[in-house]
């Protein structure tokens, strides 16, 4: 058979298959199903939409723009009607200035209240907007096999919902704290609602509405979601945030003791039972809280407070979040006996120094965020150009910024026109003062045309001139 052949019958089979379905989506509807199961499922889609109805006006694309105008997204949430947000360290780390938008479009600029990159969360805070915040559930009574909802913006998209079950908890990656060079505090929620570049600090939430983490990180081989999602959980997220709030940093309690996980091969030697619970402490100052308490290298420390310390990490998370001054009552096994010492904790000191970063105030430099100079009549013959000024410095995430101009841009026009002067001092003149006064006393709504031209740089970004073309940018004045 020639090729043509195959073709002409493939067209043919073609022909017939159209035809039957053709046939077929002209045929009656199918039926409704009427289930039992059909209808169980439909309750849990109604839990699902009321969970995204409820949280979407509260969630928050967090936008942050670096010293070089480098842009960073994640996400955030209100946590209380004071405007804060609680969202990722990793998302403000890097930023200068920071910007919450909101699904219902509205973008307010906000501020760094603090930030504690031991357990990768931070704190920022808006102009209250009247948007309730969400509500907190504990963690600790998470199951796994639950119903949770991410909320956030992921890869760029507008808000996103997804959903999911608790995959398992207590995880640690090993991960937090890798900016300071410091070993973070891990408690991971993991969950298979799918979670993405851009999810960070967006809440997860049970069906009744209630923040149970906030989305952190993924473990993934694509680069997308491999259904490998974790939260950090609020049992650690609240006390976190209430720190930030109140103090601007995170004060952190200390017993002062080294420590590794108890085996069951240990606990036997030390004459315990193998499925004994409790760390084995490695070395203890006689300086520190723990040591003049009493404690002993070698000791067993198997609870605090009555409560079980189940290893290493789980006595560093409980110890992180008590009050420096506070006195515990702690239960070791020493010599295979049971015994209890009163320790008074102190202070961590050193790994949780303030962090302190360079920010710009998103409010700086007027409308449109951009402080400008005057070109001098020299610079103006050189361009060809009656009027100008210089765009000397510009606030990243204001709308000059936004619209695409450059610090070193010059503005020689406005709306068709050259721009016109303002008095300065006795017999001077100045572009700059005029049209910084010009753009602050617009009406709101008004839209500013700008000739511009634009800067141009070699490798190194060394300013070497500007376009000969004139770039023109439309700003409508908020």
């Amino acid at each position: 058979m020639s090729e043509f052949d195959r073709i002409g019958m493939g067209r043919g089979l073609a022909a017939v298959l159209g035809a039957t379905i053709t046939l077929a989506l002209a045929g009656p509807a199918m039926a409704q199903i009427e289930h039992p199961a059909v209808a169980r499922a439909m309750e849990i889609s109604e839990a699902f939409k009321a969970v995204a109805e409820e949280a979407s006006p509260s969630v928050a694309r967090i936008t942050g723009y670096t010293r070089g105008g480098a842009k960073v997204t994640g996400s955030g949430f209100l946590i209380d009607e004071q405007g804060h947000l609680l969202t990722n360290n990793h998302v403000v780390e890097a930023s200068m200035t920071l910007l919450a938008e909101f699904s219902d479009g509205r973008i307010k600029p906000a501020t760094l209240v603090g930030a504690d990159p031991l357990t990768d969360l931070a704190i920022i805070k808006i102009e209250s907007n009247g948007v309730a915040a969400l509500p907190f559930a504990s963690s600790n009574q998470l199951e796994v096999g639950e119903w949770v909802v991410a909320v956030g913006f992921p890869l760029g998209l507008d808000q996103t919902v997804t959903v999911g079950v608790i995959s398992a908890t207590n995880r640690r990656l090993n991960i937090v704290g890798t900016s300071v060079g410091r070993r973070g505090y891990e408690d991971f929620i993991q969950t298979d609602a799918a979670i993405n570049r851009g999810n960070s600090g967006g809440p997860l939430l049970n069906l009744r509405g209630e923040v149970v983490g906030v989305n952190a990180a993924i473990v993934t081989q694509t680069g997308g979601s491999d259904g490998l999602g974790f939260a950090i959980p609020t049992s650690l997220a609240s006390y976190v945030a209430h720190e930030l709030i109140s103090k601007g940093r995170v004060v952190r309690a200390w017993l002062g003791v080294n420590l590794q996980d108890l085996t069951p091969a240990l606990s036997v030697s030390y004459g315990l039972p193998r499925d004994q619970v409790g760390v084995l402490l490695t070395e203890v100052d006689p300086r520190f809280p723990a040591g003049s308490a009493g404690l002993l290298a070698e000791d067993i420390l198997s609870s605090i407070d009555g409560r079980p310390v189940l290893n290493v990490e789980d006595l560093r998370s409980q110890v992180a979040m008590m009050e420096p001054g506070k006195r515990i009552v702690v239960e070791v096994y020493r010599n295979a006996r049971r015994r209890t010492f009163e320790v008074t904790l102190a202070e961590m000191q050193g790994t949780e120094a303030e962090v302190r970063r360079e920010t710009i105030d998103a409010n700086q430099g007027g409308r449109l965020g951009v402080n400008l100079l005057d070109l001098n009549e020299g610079s103006l013959r050189n361009l060809g150009e009656q009027t100008g000024v210089e765009v000397s410095q510009l606030v990243p995430g204001r709308p000059a910024q936004l619209s695409g101009i450059s610090a070193g841009d010059l503005i020689v026009a406005i709306d068709g026109q050259p721009l016109q002067t303002s008095r300065v001092g006795y017999n001077g003149r100045s572009w700059a003062k005029w049209l910084f006064e010009f753009i602050e006393t617009a009406k709101p709504g008004t839209i500013v045309r700008f000739a511009v031209r634009k800067a141009v740089v070699d490798g190194s970004g060394r300013l070497v001139g500007h376009d000969h073309v004139r770039t023109f940018v439309a700003i409508e004045l908020q």
